[in-house]
């Protein structure tokens, strides 16, 4: 699980693979400062993101479902 706010704030995150379906990811997990004094709630979902990141996951993934939502680019993950 990732907890909500836990890589917020961390504009040098480029990129986090995400090898279980099932991994949950918190509200605003990455969420830019520019989102948190948007919302200034960290219940609020924010709109897109700002920061250059990218979720790597298998597809079907609740991480997949989470970039959807979230407007953050998203790599599926291939096993070798």
């Amino acid at each position: 699980e990732i907890s909500p706010f836990c890589f917020a704030l961390n504009p040098q995150l480029k990129t986090v693979t995400i090898k279980g379906k099932n991994t949950k990811i918190g509200k605003m997990a990455f969420a830019t400062k520019g989102e948190i004094q948007k919302h200034n709630r960290p219940t609020l979902i924010p709109e897109s993101r700002a920061n250059n990141i990218k979720i790597i996951a298998p597809k079907n993934s609740i991480a997949y479902e989470y970039a959807k939502e979230y407007e953050i680019e998203f790599e599926e993950l291939k096993w070798v």
